[in-house]
C-alpha cells in the first residue's frame, strides 16, 4: 500500500503497466473501476466540478433537533396539544442525524422547548436547565439556515432567545 494524492491516483489508474487493485480513502475502499469512471468524467467535462451534489444530514442532539421541528410546527401557536414526542422524534430523525438521545428528563414538548421559556424556567432550581436550553437555542441560531425550512420559525426562535437574554418576557 502506498500513499498518493488524487492526481497520483489518477496517474496510476491510467498507467498500463500497473494494476491498481483498490484505493483506500480515509478507510473507505474504492475499486479502481469506480475511480477510473470518476476520472473519465472529470477529464471529459471540467464543468463536472460544479455539478457535485451532496445529500447531507446535520448532527444534532435530540433536544436541538426537537426544538427545530417543534418550532417549525408550533411557532404561531400558544401551546402544544400533545405530550408524546414520538411523532416529532421520527420527524427529527428524518432530517437530522441524532446524537445524544437522552430521554430521561426531556420527555414532553414543554420540557424540550417550552412555549413560554421565561415563565417555565422562572421557578426554583431551574437556572441550570435554563442555561442548557439557552445554550441549545444559541447553537441552533449560529447557523439557522442549516436547520430551518420555515423562515418564520427561525424568526420566532430568535425573538424567544433575545427575550430570554434580556429577561424581557
Amino acid at each position: 500500500m502506498i500513499k498518493a494524492n488524487l492526481r497520483e491516483v489518477f496517474d496510476y489508474l491510467n498507467n498500463d503497466q500497473i494494476l491498481v487493485i483498490s484505493i483506500k480513502i480515509k478507510g473507505v475502499v474504492f475499486t479502481s473501476e469506480q475511480l477510473k469512471l470518476l476520472h473519465d468524467h472529470l477529464v471529459k467535462d471540467k464543468s463536472i466540478f460544479n455539478c457535485f451534489e451532496l445529500d447531507l444530514k446535520y448532527y444534532l442532539s435530540r433536544r436541538k433537533a426537537l426544538i427545530v421541528v417543534l418550532e417549525e410546527d408550533f411557532y404561531d401557536k400558544l401551546s402544544y396539544d400533545f405530550t408524546d414526542l414520538k411523532k416529532y422524534e421520527n420527524k427529527a430523525a428524518l432530517r437530522f442525524e441524532i446524537r445524544n438521545k437522552e430521554k430521561n428528563v426531556l420527555d414532553t414538548p414543554q420540557k424540550v422547548h417550552p412555549k413560554n421559556p421565561c415563565k417555565y424556567f422562572n421557578v426554583k432550581d431551574m437556572a441550570y436547565k435554563k442555561r442548557h436550553y439557552k445554550d441549545a437555542i444559541s447553537e441552533i441560531l449560529k447557523t439557522p439556515f442549516h436547520f430551518f425550512e420555515i423562515k418564520e420559525a427561525e424568526e420566532t426562535l430568535k425573538e424567544t432567545y433575545n427575550k430570554m437574554i434580556s429577561d424581557d418576557c
